[in-house]
């Protein structure tokens, strides 16, 4: 293992110490939040900072010389470049006034969908009982 390399793996430790710091606290302050652009920003930068913690954790596993640790390196590598760019552009789309419309009624889509799966996750509990005498 080159120099290089044992630097890399020394950066990537001390940088998931501090990425996971970050998202813990970019995590409980988006909890705390009732604002709704606020509370975006702060989901955007929860995501963006977990996605570096992932990657960090990928240097370190893909530094470890075996086949499958080297494999989950590079999926937490890949899982982490993913989390952190959806992070960054939710920021991003939060700054205007049309991204803040897209995401708001993205939202409300989804909370649209989940009631009706949830209604009708309802309405086949309450056929499976009645079928079985319940």
């Amino acid at each position: 293992m080159t120099t290089l390399s044992k630097f890399n793996i020394a950066t990537a430790t001390v940088g998931l110490g501090f990425s996971a710091y970050e998202t813990g606290t970019n995590f409980h302050a988006w909890q705390n939040e009732t604002n709704f652009e606020m509370k975006t920003d702060l989901a955007g930068k929860t995501f963006s900072s977990f996605g570096e913690t992932l990657m960090n954790a990928g240097v370190i596993s893909a530094s470890i010389p075996t086949p499958a640790t080297e494999v989950v390196g590079g999926v937490l590598l890949v899982t982490g470049a993913v989390l952190w760019a959806a992070g960054t552009g939710l920021q991003w789309l939060n700054k205007s006034k049309t991204g803040r419309k897209i995401i708001k009624g993205t939202v409300e889509t989804f909370k649209k969908v989940g009631k009706k799966v949830s209604d009708l996750g309802s309405k086949i509990g309450d056929g499976l009982k009645s079928l079985f005498g319940f």
